[in-house]
């Protein structure tokens, strides 16, 4: 099985919380059952990646804390519809937001066998976000063409400090991102083609 790195936004699972016959002792069994690491995308409906596993078991957490304190179940199998849907509203009125709830949401409905359709969480709106950067800043002008770009590109800043010459096609106003996320190559088409004509 391969070695799972351990990250700090996500709360590991303390000993005394996973007692064989708990709820999240059910819950963890559950996500376990789901791993598919290694196997081809096409063929696997599991979970695939050490971040997801870990975000399910953190999202199960909560919830099976939740369980047991509102409803004083001792079987995940007692959980319903009802339940989970008064978990995040719960969730919801405790000020968490929609990304939260979302996962929250699709962690239980693939856990417990639910449909996600059926169990309705607030649409997320561009009014309501709160910037968690604070202000933003004036940027100085010797930065400003290649902020520019990498509003038009969308890159993120890590792939721009990447980039060759080679990776920039002025002409078609492309640019080719060689290890992008997850390692994956692509070629992105500029918002403003133009922005590349600034920065050469």
């Amino acid at each position: 099985m391969p070695k799972i790195k351990k990250n700090h936004r996500t709360k590991e699972p303390h000993p005394t919380q996973n007692k064989a016959g708990s709820l999240f002792y059910q819950w963890t069994g559950k996500v376990e059952g789901l791993k598919t690491f290694g196997q081809a995308k096409v063929a696997c409906t599991g979970l695939r990646s050490g971040e997801t596993v870990r975000t399910y078991l953190s999202a199960g957490q909560d919830f099976c804390k939740w369980v047991k304190a509102n409803r004083g179940y001792k079987d995940l199998k007692q959980v319903n519809r009802a339940d989970c849907a008064a978990y995040l509203a719960a969730r919801q009125s405790s000020g968490l937001s929609a990304w939260t709830l979302s996962r929250d949401r699709t962690a239980i409905t693939r856990i417990l066998g639910f449909d996600s359709q059926q169990l309705s969480i607030p649409e997320r709106k561009a009014a309501d976000v709160k910037r968690g950067r604070g202000p933003e800043r004036a940027v100085a002008d010797k930065y400003q063409p290649m902020v520019a770009f990498l509003r038009a590109s969308g890159l993120r800043r890590h792939e721009a400090q990447l980039l060759e010459a080679r990776d920039i096609n002025v002409a078609a106003g492309t640019v080719t991102v060689r290890r992008g996320k997850g390692g994956r190559s692509r070629v992105v088409n500029l918002l403003d083609k133009n922005t590349l004509s600034k920065i050469q």
